[in-house]
């Protein structure tokens, strides 16, 4: 299947990509898309492929990004997190063959070793089971075909019809054999086999992004997110026509996918030479003891050449199956290694700590456990080593990767490993001595990466980064809302190339929140006090949301679970001043703590030190919920804060200046956990306006299994106990004067 392949100017890009935080200010140049799978369907576990025609590497491109859209196909989302990998498959100019062993002949078809035969009827004796002595029949003729054309091994060149011979018949007598004849043949077809090689081009998997699926049962028909790669690096082989392939690990039905790559005409701060693959692209077992991974990474040599005066190793590792010693290789924390010229230079631990605040929280499965360089519904990460400093142009250079030592078991559903994807790529010399580049915009940004940490109502984060040859000491980044009074901040550190620093910005003039000022921009200026040699990675914008307006007064009210110990709660003003914090606590005990605020910039931070919020389906701490109310007439809800929220939460809020309206619950709110459950299941029920309620469950027979009725109801969280029900698919339904809520409940 072809891609779609296109020119746009960067002003579209831009409009395209402001919210990624990837591009540029416009002027870089034209940008050309180019589109490989477009609603592609995974449904299964396997390959699927799209013929895609590239720019034929003769421009110049500052950067290079790929994008990665998942959704759910109109058959809806799978419930497991699976790996996905996209591939560039890149002819290597190597050749080798595959041996095909084919039959001289065959006798009716089938492979013999060999068939001795005559051309005048032959008879096969057998014993008669009602006289106890011999009887015959005769032979059928057998069909020879001949092959003997080594170019087409499969059609026949000749035929023959001859009787099997060169066996023996025997005689029996009342059932015992007492003599024996040998039926004589007068040739023989002895098997030749024809070996015929057929010779193919080497295909390489350049590996350009690795992304985990989500726990994705029910989410809507609707839900898709982006997910960007920087594959400048593999400039040299992302060129002319390559087959672009999506691996799908998934054994069910599945999800949707998009890609697109964006390649944006300037100067990348090195020249990308080569791209070589070091080890290839598959599962390696680890800790087998009679096969160690050992056996496959083995030292590798790589040219070289003069031109070649820059390099780095590319790796993206993600471990996999858990169970017996240390959980490995998805659960275990350890470390891989690269010699370089038999010198150990880079360790690098396989993990991730913070798949606790994955943007995609509360999946319904163990999306906020940590795990080898992955997260559910996120990137495996790439890391990158810089080669630079232990090569030599026009000298070779070997490479050697290994881990720490393991020694597996057994105890999981399949032998633990890594997923490994290796690359060296080889650079000319850095383009530029000084060039300072804005790197992310982190808040204020709309972007769903950053979804964590926003909206805000005071201090942008942003991260800078060199990308220059000489280390940046110091810039200036200057902010603010577009269109708006911008501010400017001053900078100082020590970045080398390729490092980036994260920076909290001074407050800025958020303006009027009814007009049109909904871009945030920042750029960098004045790296170490000199000109900026490359300006068109200084800029970047984000669309922004501005944050809630609360009253003066209100109060959070919030139940602890069983872990009581594990959360806490801070609200802080924008000088990071704890104003209110939670006292001593007890477990599942409702609290109610009131907050009286002057005008200006808050945030209140929800802490889990157990990385697993307030209710987790899958631990025995209970559940507990937080929200923020009115304390002013009724207690209506301002805020409900979602109680699967792993590692923490960060709301921020202004009192006194708006900066858009006051959320408001529009609608009733019905949540069942755990879902599916053993029997005890908690409803979190809130209604828009006090009334009457009945809280009912019904079976696929519609049978009433339980029911409860409560005067003057607004919002409460219980429990309801169901475990003397089969397992099965319930519906729990409340009704209302104002209407009627149903949620599908599963008994396991």
């Amino acid at each position: 299947m072809k891609n779609r392949n296109s020119t746009i100017k960067t002003t579209l890009i831009a409009s395209l990509l402001v919210c990624t935080g990837f591009l540029a200010k416009a002027g870089i140049g034209d940008t050309t898309v180019v589109q490989s799978h477009v609603n592609t369907h995974m449904s299964n576990y396997g390959n699927y492929d799209y013929s895609t025609v590239f720019p034929s590497g003769t421009t110049s491109y500052g950067r290079v990004l790929m994008k990665y859209r998942l959704g759910c196909p109109p058959t809806g989302c799978s419930d497991w997190d699976y790996t996905t990998e996209v591939k560039a498959r890149v002819p290597s100019g190597r050749f080798d063959s595959t041996a095909t062993q084919y039959p001289s002949f065959t006798a009716n078809g089938a492979t013999v070793d060999s068939f001795p035969y005559v051309y005048t009827p032959t008879w096969s004796y057998f014993l008669n089971v009602n006289t106890g002595n011999s009887d015959s029949i005769q032979n059928l003729l057998t069909r020879i075909y001949i092959f003997g054309d080594s170019l087409n091994p499969t059609v026949p060149t000749d035929s023959d019809f001859v009787f099997p011979a060169g066996y023996y018949n025997y005689i029996y007598t009342s059932g015992v054999v007492t003599d024996s004849i040998f039926v004589n043949y007068s040739g023989i077809y002895q098997q030749d086999f024809i070996t015929v090689y057929s010779v193919f081009e080497v295909i390489e998997d350049f590996e350009l992004g690795r992304m985990m699926t989500p726990y994705a049962n029910g989410f809507a028909l609707t839900w898709g997110r982006d997910y960007w790669y920087d594959v400048t690096d593999l400039i040299p082989v992302l060129k002319d026509t390559l087959t672009v392939r999506i691996l799908y690990s998934g054994y069910s039905d599945g999800f949707s996918a998009n890609i697109t790559f964006y390649f944006i005409e300037g100067t990348a701060p090195r020249t990308p030479i080569r791209a070589r693959i070091i080890y290839p692209l598959k599962y390696y077992e680890y800790g087998i003891t009679t096969n160690p991974i050992e056996n496959y990474l083995v030292p590798k040599t790589f040219p070289i050449d003069v031109n070649e005066t820059q390099a780095s190793i590319r790796v993206i590792p993600s471990g996999h199956s858990f169970g017996g010693a240390s959980n490995c290789a998805e659960f275990c924390q350890k470390n891989y290694r690269w010699s370089v010229d038999g010198v150990n230079r880079f360790t690098q631990l396989v993990w991730r700590n913070d798949c606790g605040l994955n943007p995609l929280w509360a999946q319904p499965g163990t999306w906020l456990y940590d795990r080898s360089n992955w997260c559910p519904g996120d990137k495996a990460l790439t890391r990158n080593h810089e080669l630079t400093p232990f090569i030599t142009p026009g000298n070779p250079v070997t490479l050697d990767m290994g881990f720490d030592a393991y020694n597996y078991t057994g105890g999981a559903g399949f032998n633990p490993g890594y997923i490994l994807s290796t690359q060296l790529i080889t650079y000319g010399p850095m383009n530029f001595q000084v060039n300072a580049a804005m790197d992310q915009i982190v808040a204020p940004n709309n972007e769903f990466e950053y979804s964590r940490v926003n909206p805000i109502c005071d201090k942008p984060i942003v991260v800078i980064k060199n990308l220059g040859a000489t280390p940046l000491t110091s810039c200036d980044i200057v902010y603010g809302i577009k269109g708006g009074t911008l501010a400017t901040y001053s900078w100082t550190g020590n970045l080398a190339f390729n490092a980036t620093a994260t920076v909290n910005l001074p407050s800025i003039t958020w303006g009027s929140s009814t007009g049109n000022q909904s871009r945030f921009e920042a750029w960098v200026t004045n790296p170490n006090n000199t000109v900026d040699q490359y300006t068109y990675d200084d800029t970047l914008r984000s669309s922004l949301t501005f944050t809630p307006m609360l009253p003066t007064q209100f109060a959070l009210l919030w139940k602890t679970n069983n872990a009581f110990n594990e959360t806490t709660y801070q609200l802080l003003n924008s000088s990071g001043t704890v104003l209110y914090s939670n006292g001593a606590l007890a477990g599942n005990t409702v609290y109610r703590d009131t907050f009286n605020l002057v005008p200006g910039c808050y945030t209140l931070k929800i802490v889990d030190s157990g990385k697993d919020g307030l209710s987790f389906f899958a631990n025995n701490d209970g559940t507990g919920y937080a929200r923020l109310v009115n304390t002013v007439g009724s207690a209506t809800i301002i805020k409900l804060f979602q109680a699967d929220f792993g590692t923490s939460i960060t709301y921020n809020f202004t009192v006194g200046f708006s900066t858009s309206l006051e959320e408001k619950l529009k609608s009733a709110v019905f949540n069942l956990s755990p879902n599916p459950t053993s029997g005890i299941v908690n409803i979190n029920l809130i209604l828009p306006k006090m009334e009457d309620v009945t809280i009912s469950v019904m079976n696929q027979l519609g049978q009433v299994v339980y029911s409860e009725k409560r005067s003057n109801f607004q919002q409460d969280l219980f429990d309801i106990n169901l475990e003397n029900q089969p397992a099965g698919m319930y519906f729990v339904n409340v009704n209302t004067p104002s209407g009627k809520l149903t949620e599908k409940l599963i008994i396991q």
